[in-house]
């Protein structure tokens, strides 16, 4: 009885993991193009309820770095910054999309930050951009893509709970090197900041690695 008791007690544990999981923790795959056509279709249809809040000199800044990048790697220059989710929900997201010492290649923080009382999160992925999109291959995003639209980025999946979604992204701001308060002192925050080092990530631009 006792050993059925514990089982239950991790059954249950491993539900309420699941749902306390942010809404885009993992793609199970990458949509199809069909499916992607679906969702870009939507995603134009998005009206932003979020003002920008950026000053001139952080629009400055940001613009500087993506022009040094794509001296450097112009296939990812354009997504480099930190996004902003812009639609009225009871979450807010960011994305962190970072240059990396491989060409072609990007690191993405993703954070995750709720109303109420529910805890922030942050996960870390990987992607290589081609043809105008970052493919997320490897991290905790699964397979996923970012998709740019004019001044916005999309990003979108193929989840369990709810099928092919997409967010909208807006506003980039200048990128700072990631630190355990800045990921606001996290459990997962000296993983992520150790997988950043790792894959030679960095908020700098190319004259300075």
């Amino acid at each position: 009885m006792r050993k059925r008791s514990q089982i239950t007690f991790t059954v249950s544990l491993a539900i309420l993991a699941a749902i306390c999981l942010p809404v885009i923790a993992q793609s199970q795959r990458y949509p199809t193009d069909a499916e992607v056509q679906r969702l870009i279709a939507r995603f134009r249809q998005h009206k932003q309820v979020v003002a920008d809040e950026r000053t001139p000199l952080q629009i400055r800044i940001r613009d500087t770095f993506v022009r040094a990048w794509s001296q450097s790697d112009s296939s990812i220059a354009p997504f480099l910054g930190e996004w902003f989710s812009v639609l009225e929900t009871s979450y807010a997201q960011s994305l962190m999309i970072y240059p990396s010492s491989s060409r072609g290649r990007v690191c993405i923080i993703h954070g995750y930050f709720p109303d109420g009382d529910d805890p922030s999160s942050f996960l870390f992925a990987m992607g290589s951009v081609s043809n105008g999109q970052i493919r997320i291959d490897r991290g905790d995003l699964g397979r996923s893509l970012v998709i740019k639209q004019g001044n916005d980025l999309a990003l979108l999946g193929i989840y369990k709970s709810q099928g092919a979604d997409i967010w909208k992204f807006s506003y980039p701001k200048p990128l700072k090197q990631p630190t355990i308060p800045s990921l606001q002192n996290k459990p997962e925050a000296a993983k992520i900041i150790q997988q950043f080092n790792v894959n030679g990530c960095t908020a700098y631009p190319p004259e300075s690695i």
